[in-house]
């Protein structure tokens, strides 16, 4: 039929149609088998990852269960993961750490001996360059609680599959004071006493818990009472005395305590105070052994329920009530003893005679004495002279508490007049000072505008002497212009202070604004010094002006770096709080005394040499204008912080 022109296209339809039925049929063959495929995949690798996701929650618990501080860094140095033993052991909260690096000027990482320890010393430091660094010790301040202790790191880097470093981990472990591990002490030789039962019963039966230790700690006995105490029978024998007696949080200073032992006489060594599982609280006192050289070999240590002595509040002196001071006069000193008859026998009173409540003008108050002491110590009296001493008493009573209201109110009045004369003290005070505030503020202002216009005037005057020369000429402009615009700073930071500058605060954000600092503070610390700058993951929305903000953060750079002497480590670190933002400069330098910090923030006080003085000044003025506070947290060999708290933003 084709040869011939013709062509039947319901055959070719036909066979067309049957073809892509068949590649339909294929197709849904291979839609079919490739879906059951898809389904077991996706069946697989949903458990793939429900058991890698039990794997890392059975990994995450396990890590948080050991006792040691684990923690991971990037190649950054910022931690990664930090187990909970590590958050504890650096004072922070779950999570706290991640994002933080491991730096000295935060937790005050220094030598054994307080040397400070150079940045790229640091075991994560180290561990980054491809280092192992097995048993590093160090001093670790717990910015929390402020406790220093002795810390060993063991730290690793971390490879990936091509060789290539990505992260750091380390081990922190508190050594307790021990550089080293000791030799265990070799055993000592027995020596029975003819009376060693004898001391044996006194040591069983005394009252207290007895122990006995060796110079290096370790129990090598205990009688019945210790061990009730601790509750339990074995295993006390050649264990560490601290390890066992002692809670977790008093094991070092225990050890300090025997330790000192050793070296103090009979009878002046500490007390250590000791809580046990039960709550109950042990007082053990020290008392050295020695042998027959004179020689300390041993520690006896006795311990006894503590019962700490209650506070006595020291109360002030109170007059007498009038009943309080005439009671005793009306008993004992004023009554006069009438005449008895030799030969009259008294008779008995009784014990609640209507006339003895009738002389106190009611029932008597306390315990009434009984027949018998009546008759001891009160003879029968007359009803008449009584009556005439009970009108005297009464007399002098009233005569006594008009006395007494006299001097309640010459005491009032004195004491009135004392707090008046305080109250004018501390005025003409805080007047003095204030005038110190002023007269060093206009000093400091003379000196440095005298130096200002010394230079201005000095090159003015070269300038006019020397203006066929224009080189010269344009070098002193530029010196006279440069003290121009020094003094013009100097005017600003001065309007800042006396809050008289025109204050644009807005709502930003603070972290924002300090990451663009970040270059800008690096030049200012110079390369000698360890700068951190941290800034929160959320936005601290607070209402300030950036050009004061930018200031004032600038200037407690400046007086971090020159608190290190441009070698040491400044941590700058803001962080949002439920109150709004907290802004911290810590430096590692020599720390203030309580003396330096009363007057730190009074403008043009400085204590270096050729410091202006305003930078805490300039910071304060800052966060009083935002609302805020400033406070400095520091001691002598601890470096410094000074915080400075923003409130956040009304809603």
């Amino acid at each position: 039929m084709l040869l011939e022109g013709e062509v039947n296209w319901t055959v070719v339809f036909a066979v067309l149609a049957v073809a892509g039925h068949v590649v339909a049929l294929i197709a849904i063959w291979f839609a079919l088998r490739n879906r059951i495929r898809h389904a077991s995949a996706s069946g697989e690798l949903n458990q793939v990852q429900k058991v890698a996701a039990e794997t890392d929650k059975r990994l995450f618990e396990t890590l948080n269960a050991i006792p040691v501080a684990i923690v991971q860094t990037d190649t950054q140095g910022k931690f990664t993961f930090a187990n909970k033993a590590a958050h504890q052991l650096m004072g922070r909260r779950d999570a706290e750490l991640l994002g933080l690096r491991f730096h000295s000027a935060t937790w005050g990482i220094t030598f054994p001996d307080g040397r400070p320890i150079p940045p790229d010393m640091l075991p994560s430091a180290r561990a980054l360059r491809g280092q192992t660094v097995r048993g590093f010790q160090h001093i670790l301040a717990n910015p929390s609680s402020r406790r220093k202790m002795l810390v060993s790191v063991t730290a690793m880097p971390i490879e990936n599959e091509y060789g290539q470093i990505i992260g750091s981990t380390a081990a922190v472990v508190e050594t307790e004071g021990l550089t080293t591990p000791e030799a265990p002490p070799a055993p000592e030789p027995a020596i029975v006493h003819p009376d060693a039962d004898l001391t044996r019963r006194v040591f069983d039966s005394a009252t207290s818990g007895l122990v006995v230790v060796s110079t290096h700690g370790v129990v090598r006995e205990a009688n019945p009472v210790a061990l009730d105490r601790l509750g339990r029978t074995e295993g006390v024998i050649g264990a560490d005395f601290a390890e066992t007696f002692l809670a977790d949080g008093q094991r070092v200073e225990g050890r300090q305590t025997l330790r000192a032992a050793l070296q103090a006489p009979a009878g002046a060594a500490d007390v250590i105070i000791a809580t046990q599982a039960d709550g109950a609280i042990v007082a053990w006192r020290i008392l050295p052994l020695t042998n027959s050289e004179g020689v300390v070999d041993a520690l006896l240590l006795a311990g006894d329920e503590h019962v700490p002595e209650p506070e006595v509040a020291v109360e002030p002196e109170i007059v007498p009530e009038p009943e309080a001071m005439v009671e005793p006069a009306f008993v004992t000193a004023d009554i006069p003893e009438p005449e008895v008859q030799p030969a009259f026998e008294p008779e008995p009173i009784p014990a609640e005679a209507p006339a003895f409540d009738a002389a106190f003008d009611g029932p008597a108050s306390g315990p009434v004495p009984g027949p018998d002491a009546l008759d001891e110590d009160m003879p029968t009296v007359e009803p008449a002279s009584d009556s005439a001493e009970l009108d005297a008493l009464r007399r002098e009573r009233d005569a006594a508490l008009r006395q007494a209201e006299a001097a309640r109110a010459e005491a009032e009045t004195a004491m009135a007049e004392a707090d008046r004369i305080e109250a004018r003290a501390r005025a003409e005070e805080d007047n003095v000072r204030r005038l110190e505030g002023i007269g060093r503020v206009t000093g400091g202002m003379a000196q440095d505008f005298n130096a200002l216009l010394g230079v201005m005037t000095s090159a003015l005057d070269m300038m006019l002497k020397q203006a066929e020369d224009p080189a010269k000429v344009r070098r002193l402009g530029q010196a006279a212009l440069a003290a121009g615009q020094r003094g013009e700073a100097m005017t600003a930071r001065l309007s800042a202070l006396s809050m008289d500058d025109e204050n644009a605060p807005r709502t930003l954000d603070a972290g924002v604004l300090l990451r663009a600092m970040e270059s800008r503070l690096r030049a200012l610390a110079g390369p000698g010094v360890d700068l951190m700058i941290e800034g929160p993951s959320a936005p601290a929305i607070v209402r300030l002006d950036p050009v004061a903000f930018e200031g004032a953060v600038r200037a407690l750079v400046a007086n971090a770096v020159e608190a290190v002497s441009g070698s040491g480590s400044v941590a700058v670190r803001l962080e949002t709080t439920e109150a709004g933002a907290r802004l911290s400069v810590r430096d590692t330098g020599p720390g203030m005394d309580r003396d330096v910090i009363a007057r730190a923030q009074e403008p043009f006080f400085t204590t270096k040499t050729g410091a202006a003085g305003l930078g805490l000044a300039q910071a304060r003025a800052f966060a009083r204008q935002s609302g805020g506070t400033l406070t400095i947290d520091s001691a002598p060999g601890e470096g410094a912080e000074v915080a400075v708290t923003l409130p956040a933003e009304a809603a």
